[in-house]
């Protein structure tokens, strides 16, 4: 516990120094799951590569494929340039402002392809299906 505790320290301090411009996030940075029920759909803040973040995520694959980037089960995507407070990016089952450089193309494919597992597990789809199976 007392380790967690650390990293939790060490990662708070580091999102106050970007925030006060002190320091640059390379980093995928989650700060926020609301709410932190993993087996709901949920909206995830976060921070990458002088960007800030929020998606809305679901623990399954869209019904529509339109309605999902990729296979990311993301539904919902805004990326913002923090240096000029500026949306780069929107997707909302479907892309209402794709990303145009390439720094921003590699951003979203990073979040597509890392966020779901970072936010759901690498075991998600079987964590849910038995989560549902189990009588009431």
């Amino acid at each position: 516990m007392r380790h967690i505790t650390t990293v939790f320290r060490n990662l708070t301090a580091r999102i106050h120094a970007f925030i006060r411009g002190e320091e640059e996030v390379t980093d995928l940075i989650i700060a926020e799951i609301t709410p932190p029920n993993r087996l709901a759909r949920c909206w995830v803040r976060g921070y990458i590569q002088d960007h800030a973040f929020q998606a809305l995520m679901y623990p399954r694959h869209a019904q529509n494929p339109g309605w999902e980037l990729g296979t990311s089960l993301i539904s919902k995507l805004y990326l913002y340039q923090m240096a000029d407070d500026r949306i780069v990016a929107a997707f909302e089952r479907g892309w209402e402002l794709q990303p145009t450089s390439q720094v921003v193309q590699m951003i979203v494919h990073r979040l597509a392809s890392e966020l779901a597992e970072l936010v759901y597990g690498p075991l998600r789809e079987s964590r849910l299906t038995s989560h549902l199976s189990q009588p009431k």
